[in-house]
């Protein structure tokens, strides 16, 4: 975007907003903060009385009596449209979804007090039923994010020994994530986690999640943390490709179902393709039976192998 949309850009969203912090306009605008200061200057230049507030709390404000009044949205026309843009985003059949983003936010750049930064990521169709308690957690979480302040869970991973006492996790949420398909259906907090130093993910949940309470340490969201360099295609957890062969009965079976990116025909009925998510690929393959085939790699094979053996296990006195 060059400069020029970006100056008016950000005299839109201090019309609509009042006084905003250098890093919020950054964010908004996509840019790096250092040419904030450059953006007002320019926007001096052409009238626009922009006053800066110094000191902790201070940023930028635009004078009342300038440019033209705010779009009047009421709280839930405001949540309606930013909810949905993120609904949108999360189906790939939708093919305007990068305009209606831009449309949304501008929109939402226009109208006061709206809160653009903090709202939960949908990655899927929204179809959770929440329990009171993580309802709760939900919007601890939402709080803790919107106000930038650490959260304090008592969590227990998913294989952990239900013998074993859940640990006390000190995150700070980055963004919250709802994550839908056919294999999993749920909320998460993704963030910097002080324990181990490093961005994890944890689900809202009344088995995994024991407790969350926010707490008074304050943090600064790491201006390069974007969700995408986390989140895999098909996957809630990013995972280096693999590239995948495999023979199928037919070539209606590649069309019948998303199975990775970069999909490739080698020869008749041999397809080549890169899965980011080994676990819903096995499950894939599993529900297609005898109509396909794994080729390579040779680990990949031989995992799913030993899968189909240890539920064979199970089952031997029914067979």
């Amino acid at each position: 975007m060059n400069r020029t949309a970006l100056c008016i850009r950000m005299l839109m969203y201090l019309k609509a907003n009042g006084l905003t912090n250098t890093r919020t306009l950054a964010d908004v605008l996509e840019t790096n903060p250092r040419n904030i200061r450059e953006f007002k200057k320019e926007l001096v230049t052409a009238g626009y009385n922009i006053k800066e507030i110094k000191g902790r709390y201070g940023g930028y404000m635009l004078d009342e009596n300038d440019l033209f009044p705010a779009l009047k949205l009421t709280d839930s026309e405001r949540d309606a449209v930013a909810d949905a843009n993120q609904f949108l985003k999360s189906h790939r059949e939708f093919e305007q979804t990068e305009e209606f983003e831009k449309a949304s936010i501008k929109i939402l750049n226009t109208s006061k007090d709206t809160d653009v930064q903090n709202r939960i990521r949908m990655l899927g169709t929204p179809n959770v039923a929440l329990s009171r308690h993580e309802r709760q957690m939900l919007s601890i979480l939402m709080e803790a994010k919107k106000r930038e302040c650490c959260a304090r869970l008592i969590y227990r991973n998913a294989f952990e020994d239900t013998i074993k006492e859940p640990h006390e996790v000190l995150l700070d949420p980055y963004e919250i994530i709802l994550w839908s398909n056919v294999f999993n259906n749920a909320y998460y907090a993704m963030g910097y986690k002080h324990n181990t130093s490093d961005v994890r993910c944890y689900r809202i949940s009344d088995i995994r999640m024991q407790s969350c309470e926010l707490t008074d340490i304050g943090f600064l969201k790491d201006p390069t943390f974007h969700l995408e360099q986390h989140v895999g295609k098909t996957s809630l957890f990013k995972h280096a490709p693999v590239r995948v062969t495999v023979s199928v009965l037919s070539e209606n079976v590649m069309h019948d179902m998303y199975w990775g990116q970069n999909v490739r025909q080698e020869e008749e009925n041999v397809f080549s393709f890169d899965v980011d998510d080994l676990h819903t690929f096995y499950s894939q393959v599993f529900f297609k039976r005898d109509h396909i085939q794994i080729l390579s790699p040779d680990e990949v094979a031989r995992e799913y192998t030993r899968n189909l053996k240890t539920i064979l296990r199970m089952y031997e006195n029914e067979v």
